[in-house]
């Protein structure tokens, strides 16, 4: 994953990227248990409450979007590089190491929810035991580009926001 400095600020494509990924990880999130709400039912010959299926549905492409939009921005970092971190030292190390556990989780967790739909149920579990992991990671990454706004007052989230300048 390695990338070449470029601007100050992240390209539009790059920030429009982060921005849906953003979104659709909440939502996967937020209805994430209507899969297991569905399968129980089917595991009990019942039919799935509607919601539940319907969510279940879109948990299922949201999955497919997120890997697809991770896929991309790893293209398109590898091509146009990012910003040079601002910090330094073990916080950039520190930075940086999250950065390739998010890649590392939103290629993950798609792939081990497919394979837990089509081939082997029991990576399930595999899949499930990531949302936690990125619930804590969104968590610290929210903080920090929060520290780095309000406290050390650099540009990281602007970086984000606005784009190069």
């Amino acid at each position: 994953m390695a990338s070449k400095p470029v601007r100050s600020g992240y390209n539009s494509a790059q920030r429009v990227i982060h921005w849906l990924t953003v979104i659709i990880v909440a939502a996967q999130i937020a209805f994430g248990d209507s899969v297991s709400a569905v399968e129980r039912a089917m595991r009990e010959g019942r039919t799935p409450d509607g919601f539940d299926a319907g969510m279940a549905n879109a948990h299922f492409w949201g999955g497919i979007s997120v890997l697809t939009l991770t896929v991309l921005r790893l293209v398109i970092r590898h091509r146009d590089g990012v910003p040079p971190p601002l910090a330094t030292g073990l916080q950039a190390r520190l930075a940086t190491a999250s950065h390739h556990l998010f890649y590392v989780l939103l290629i993950l967790m798609p792939l081990t929810g497919l394979v837990a739909w089509y081939v082997l149920p029991a990576a399930g579990a595999v899949h499930e035991l990531g949302k936690p992991v990125l619930i804590v990671l969104i968590a610290v990454h929210v903080a920090a580009a929060l520290w780095h706004h309000f406290v050390t007052r650099d540009t990281t989230l602007t970086r984000m926001l606005r784009g190069p300048r």
